[in-house]
């Protein structure tokens, strides 16, 4: 059984799939947010294909995904970035339909190895039409060789304990869990935005919600020290760097108002 593989992240976008001649745009610029957000994490490569964006380490580098941890902070870090839909973990190998089944019989036990489930079902997309077998005979083919290894599960296509996916496209992919991102559009597609930025809930929230529909911002605070204590200022740099997980690269302008807001009263 051959069941090396190289690590890898798979990032979905959605709503700039209905995008029309501008579309080209939306995905370029998801991109440069993509390196942007994973340039402290490692040193990555970011590909598109087929409405799919690929993370990978740098040819040459420490594939820094093969640690699990590492693996798992990247995968957070991609699904905060705007316009990514959800993101896997994924196993890319290359081979037949027999390197498909060795790979998935491989990922099914060490799923196995930590979770006490009953049940599964598989998914196969095929990108790549030139594969012999079409989505539905490798699903029923993959599933047989599952159910053959491990005869104390089943097959429940409703509501499994797990799912096996399989991807066929320049190279083949399987991988189980789906971490859900948070939509909208990429920074940076819808203009340049001033957020005024307080201690409260209400302004980070505004913020999130102006930087998920493409918006690039910018944050001002106005600081009346002493009226207004260091510590109010602290937080308003707190919430700062917590927007910009989401919203990319952020300049926060601190104003000092106390001699203005003297002269006004």
């Amino acid at each position: 059984m051959n069941t090396s593989h190289e690590i890898c992240i798979l990032a979905r976008m959605g709503e700039i799939a209905l995008k029309g001649l501008n579309r080209g745009k939306f995905e370029h610029q998801l991109i440069d947010n993509l390196k942007f957000r994973l340039k402290n994490l490692g040193d990555f490569s970011i590909y598109q294909s087929q409405s799919r964006f690929w993370i990978e380490s740098k040819p040459g580098t420490e594939n820094l995904l093969d640690d699990e941890f590492r693996a798992e902070e990247v995968l957070t870090a991609v699904c905060q970035v705007f316009g990514v839909v959800s993101a896997s973990v994924v196993w890319k190998f290359s081979g037949d339909i027999q390197a498909i089944y060795d790979q998935s019989i491989a990922l099914t036990q060490k799923i196995l190895d930590t979770h006490r489930y009953k049940s599964f079902k598989v998914n196969s997309k095929r990108g790549d039409k030139s594969f012999p077998l079409a989505s539905p005979e490798i699903c029923s083919n993959v599933g047989s060789v599952i159910l053959d290894a491990f005869p104390e599960l089943t097959v429940d296509v409703n509501h499994p304990d797990f799912t096996i996916n399989v991807e066929i496209r320049e190279s083949m992919y399987v991988y189980s869990d789906k971490k859900m991102g948070h939509r909208g559009l990429p920074v940076g597609t819808a203009g340049k935005g001033l957020l005024l930025l307080s201690g409260g809930i209400d302004s980070p929230v505004a913020g999130y919600m102006m930087a998920s529909r493409g918006m690039r911002l910018e944050a001002i605070y106005f600081h009346s020290y002493p009226y207004t204590s260091e510590r109010a200022e602290q937080k308003v740099k707190d919430l700062a760097k917590i927007v910009s997980r989401y919203a990319g690269q952020m300049t926060l302008h601190i104003v000092n108002f106390t001699d203005i807001q003297l002269d006004l009263y």
